[in-house]
């Protein structure tokens, strides 16, 4: 989270990618939006779900497959994709894993 001292976040540092199962950090949380990380080892996935949110995924690191409504793409760092209200998604880590920043708008409570 931003401090008092700096307002930067560096998503990079601290990528925990590894295990079984996802590593989620909040990084910052108002009601008009929540950023969350997602850190995923490999074979790891985030499965389908739907959100009363608008969801935009950032690809930081890594590759995988992303869902998007009933479309499965390929996702690598650098890729952006925004799903609307209700819209199914969800998204998997390859072989090297993968991280993932989601901008969630309005925060979801």
């Amino acid at each position: 989270m931003p401090t008092a001292n700096s307002p930067v976040i560096n998503l990079l540092d601290s990528i925990k990618a590894e295990g079984d199962h996802p590593n989620v950090e909040i990084v910052f949380d108002v009601p008009e939006l929540r950023l969350v990380r997602f850190d995923l080892g490999s074979g790891v996935e985030v499965g389908r779900h739907q959100s009363d949110s608008v969801v935009t995924m950032y690809a930081l690191a890594g590759d995988g497959t992303i869902v998007t409504g009933n479309l499965e793409s390929p996702f690598r760092a650098g890729d952006l994709v925004v799903c609307g209200r209700n819209e199914t998604h969800g998204f998997s880590a390859g072989g090297g894993g993968l991280a993932v920043l989601a901008a969630i708008a309005p925060s979801p409570g």
